[in-house]
């Protein structure tokens, strides 16, 4: 059972939907092609509930925010690592975020400040 917190991305040329933050710091990965393989993997750094996460293919990671935080986790280590903390009020009202073209250090996100 999730409490529907969750944030959803596809991973691995949309082989894999990762759930992140499904009960607070649980995550996991679906195999789109096959009907009942969910693969817990390792726990988030911080309870995270209305985050967002994004798959960065050059990293091999899957980017969370949302809460006070942004982290990462590497799908090769299976480990979490936050990765900048930041105004929780901006958090709340995150909308988007998506990483530079021009240059994969560079994460951006839009907020409603209403």
């Amino acid at each position: 059972k999730f409490n529907g917190g969750a944030s959803l991305c596809m991973v691995d040329n949309d082989r894999f939907m990762a759930m992140m933050n499904a009960n607070g710091k649980k995550s996991y990965l679906y195999a789109m092609n096959q009907t009942k393989l969910m693969v817990p993997i390792a726990d988030s750094c911080e309870k995270r509930y209305k985050n967002h996460s994004l798959y960065h293919e050059n990293y091999h990671k899957i980017i969370t925010v949302g809460g006070q935080s942004a982290e990462w986790y590497d799908i090769n280590k299976d480990k979490s690592m936050i990765i900048t903390r930041y105004d929780e009020d901006k958090a709340v009202k995150l909308q988007n975020i998506w990483y530079s073209p021009f240059d994969d250090d560079i994460l951006y996100g839009t907020y409603n400040k209403y």
